[in-house]
């Protein structure tokens, strides 16, 4: 019987849920979880900081960097797809952009002097991970250089999360 309104209770948030946008939907849930007194902290990953660290890392960004250079700063990418990857979060995170685009991710970047040679190779790069990182979710056009908008994955944001968190203990 417990389950039966455990599944309805289920059902209704989806409900309401599914109406609204993503970040909707998070201040939604933080909301509850807070009204509720439930920590909505991840699991720690194995072998890495811990998902409360990552999370406590992406509240923080979402205040704390004034600009992109302070935030490639802290994270201190290495390569391509993690440059791509930092300037990606910048946008959706730190701006609230819903989607972005490679040319906006390649400006930010070109600013700090990290142009990428083909930021559509590293946003590929990311989105072939498994689990993906990123994800393509519109395209407008027919040819292969056709304007291309992307949203980073929970994942995707997690890793930022964790790069942040790493810098910050000095690891």
């Amino acid at each position: 019987m417990s389950q039966d309104k455990e599944i309805f209770s289920m059902q209704q948030v989806v409900a309401a849920l599914s109406e609204l946008k993503e970040d909707e939907q998070v201040r939604v849930l933080r909301w509850a979880a807070d009204r509720f007194g439930i920590s909505l902290r991840p699991q720690p990953p194995s072998g890495k900081a811990s998902g409360a660290d990552a999370l406590d890392a992406i509240e923080t960004s979402e205040r704390e960097f004034e600009d992109f250079a302070s935030l490639f700063n802290r994270v201190t990418p290495k390569n391509g797809p993690e440059k791509a990857l930092t300037a990606a979060y910048w946008h959706q995170v730190c701006l609230g952009q819903d989607t972005f685009e490679g040319m906006q991710i390649n400006t930010e970047l070109k600013h700090l002097g990290h142009r990428l040679p083909n930021v559509t190779d590293a946003l590929s790069s990311l989105i072939g991970r498994k689990p993906s990182l990123v994800m393509q979710v519109r395209k407008s056009g027919k040819s292969k250089q056709a304007r291309k908008k992307y949203k980073l994955t929970t994942l995707g944001i997690e890793m930022v999360g964790n790069m942040l968190s790493y810098s910050e203990n000095g690891q």
